[in-house]
């Protein structure tokens, strides 16, 4: 039996490959990026990058990403950071992208915006 999947994930998911297709300038045509893909060793985000990951999960969440949590292996795909990210007791609940206007975090976007530079 295959379990239902949990609709707040899939939105944080969806709303982190969003802004990790962003961040890496990734083509929408490039299938080898996939939710499951390792996002650095794949070389799709660099240490810029995870700065402004983690500014949006903060911003966007209310997920201050702890010492533990950075060294969780899950933390290098987008399906592991949602799950991260959805399991955090002082996560605040979304609003969809749609509900949002599809409004990123300012912090992310301004690391985004300097990065460049």
């Amino acid at each position: 039996m295959t379990a239902t999947p949990d609709p707040e994930r899939t939105r944080i998911e969806a709303d982190l490959e969003q802004l990790v297709r962003e961040i890496g300038k990734i083509d929408p045509a490039d299938t080898a990026f996939k939710r499951t893909t390792e996002l650095f060793d794949s070389g799709y985000l660099d240490s810029l990058g995870i700065v402004a990951l983690t500014t949006h999960i903060t911003q966007t969440y209310g997920v201050t990403l702890d010492e533990e949590q950075l060294f969780d292996p899950r933390l290098t795909t987008i399906t592991g950071i949602a799950e991260i990210v959805a399991a955090d007791p002082s996560r605040q609940t979304t609003a969809s992208p749609a509900e949002r206007g599809d409004m990123r975090s300012a912090g992310a976007r301004d690391t985004l915006i300097r990065s460049d530079t």
